[in-house]
């Protein structure tokens, strides 16, 4: 019978082979689909001025609000 630890070396070196196969496979064949530098400095720089536009028009919303002030007509939220 053989040694309990060279089945468990061999499946892990055949299971280390396999992987390795499947990353060479798809290192080549999804070239095209990687980001470069600049794509993803662009979509960071598209994140980030949603942001701002999105903290913006919330800001406008409650630009009329002052606390302690109750004279002026509030806006409110519609959920």
């Amino acid at each position: 019978m053989s040694d309990p630890g060279l089945i468990v070396g061999v499946t892990f070196l055949t299971l280390g082979g396999v992987m390795a196969l499947y990353g060479t496979v798809l290192c080549m064949t999804t070239k095209g689909s990687l980001y470069n530098a600049e794509d993803v400095d662009a979509m960071v720089a598209a994140t980030v001025l949603e942001e701002e536009t999105k903290r913006k028009k919330e800001e406008a919303l409650f630009e009329d609000i002052r606390y302690g002030d109750k004279s002026k007509k509030r806006k409110v939220l519609m959920a």
